[in-house]
């Protein structure tokens, strides 16, 4: 069985990965275009209005797709296609539900905002058109279920169109002199085309299949048991996720000012890079740890977490002696001389993203056996952590304070994900 796993394994996210490598590339050459074109002062601008409603969705996201992989998987296993359109009109009526109510509150909060004189007329308008993130971000269901299908090369597909369109809005933009409230426009709609993408390429793929239409079922309430627990544990544990991801650029912006907010997005931008390696392959976990769960049971599942952590240890080695190699000449090559100082803050948060590969398998297992209550527990006590140590740290050494504080959050997740997976026995 683990032969085929991996084998699968590697199959699944090898198109993800494709994908995701040519994404990046084109995502890259879209932020040094939008960088040069700003300016370090508009280009800080812009990031502050944009983390200010990231912080905001990412609370208010349910992440649907993960519920409706782990409770649509068997369903889809026995054919029973009237319980997979249940399941996943159940994730579409909440990302409605969610998106009306959450944007409508988000702009409310933009007046109160305006009215308090807490923000720039600037940064406040910037922020109202930014919430339209909210209503476009309904395509949850439907991505969940493509994952469930298999389609991952629909999905690293769609990836690769988005980040063209948006490249090509951004040329465009440049080339016309556009003002900096037209960025963030181009930068909302061609996140609409995005989810647009997923929702016609699940819708077409379904029909394919069932030789007919996806239904949009009648929301019910009690039809899955187990469902709410998982999605609103799942919710809490990406929202305390995303307190630790923007916190720290938000605490920039007030510490240091939109300058070094500027270059500390380059410098985590480069180092993303490395998840755009994991990536693909955390995303296929959950639907393929499932898979390995109603088949084989636990013992299978946990022997194929441990070697996954173990071999994530060369693995990380080797490529944060490629990334402290070649990323000072990168950086100064792509984003030039004022953005130099973000090699030394991008090396420290590599370092810091090396939980991102050998933690991997942690979460899709929880999340696997239905304890997505036990991810948002560990995420809780590791933000915690990161909260007493951002601030100081920010204040005393700006840039590089933000990115130690990152290490402090990843080390305390992986201590504390290891002890409770050792101790887990369900």
């Amino acid at each position: 069985m683990p032969a085929v796993f991996y084998k699968d394994l590697v199959r699944s996210a090898s198109y993800l990965f494709s994908g995701g490598v040519a994404s990046a590339a084109v995502s890259l050459f879209t932020m040094v275009l939008l960088a040069r074109t700003l300016g370090l002062s508009e280009f800080g601008v812009f990031t502050l209005s944009q983390t200010y409603v990231l912080v905001f969705v990412a609370v208010v996201n349910f992440q649907i797709w993960q519920p409706v992989v782990k409770f649509v998987t068997p369903y889809y296993a026995s054919g029973d296609v009237e319980a997979v359109e249940r399941v996943v009109s159940k994730g579409i009526w909440v990302d409605l539900f969610v998106a009306v109510i959450f944007c409508c509150a988000g702009w409310g909060l933009c007046f109160a905002f305006l009215d308090g004189g807490y923000f720039s007329d600037q940064s406040l308008q910037l922020v109202s058109v930014f919430l339209i993130l909210c209503l476009v971000n309904v395509s949850g269901s439907f991505n969940g279920l493509l994952r469930v299908f298999g389609e991952y090369r629909l999905l690293a597909r769609d990836q690769l169109y988005f980040s063209l369109v948006r490249l090509i809005c951004v040329v465009v933009a440049s080339y016309l002199n556009c003002k900096l409230i037209d960025y963030v426009y181009v930068w909302v709609l061609s996140e609409a085309f995005f989810h647009f993408l997923i929702v016609r390429s699940c819708l077409k793929k379904f029909r394919e299949k069932y030789k007919r239409g996806f239904r949009v079922r009648a929301f019910m309430m009690k039809d899955t048991p187990g469902f709410w627990s998982f999605t609103l544990s799942n919710n809490f544990d990406v929202s305390f996720r995303m307190v630790s991801k923007y916190v720290d650029v938000v605490l920039l912006g007030f510490l240091a000012g939109k300058e070094q907010v500027a270059i500390y997005k380059v410098a985590v931008q480069i180092a993303s890079l490395l998840q755009r390696f994991t990536d693909p392959f955390y995303q296929v976990l959950l639907p393929m740890f499932s898979k390995v769960l109603a088949a084989d049971g636990g013992q299978a599942l946990r022997r194929l977490v441990a070697q996954i952590s173990i071999a994530g240890i060369p693995v990380f080695l080797l490529m944060f002696f490629i990334f402290s190699v070649l990323a000072d000449d990168l950086i100064l090559l792509l984003f030039g001389q004022e953005y130099e100082a973000a090699f030394d803050v991008s090396l420290i948060y590599f370092l810091a993203l090396s939980v991102c590969v050998v933690g991997l398998p942690y979460v899709p297992y929880f999340q696997a056996k239905g304890r997505a209550d036990i991810c948002m527990k560990v995420q809780m006590a590791s933000t915690v952590v990161y909260l007493l140590s951002v601030f100081p740290l920010v204040d005393m050494l700006g840039m590089v304070g933000a990115a130690l504080s990152y290490g402090v959050y990843y080390l305390a997740w992986m201590v504390i994900v290891l002890v409770v997976y050792l101790r887990f026995n369900d």
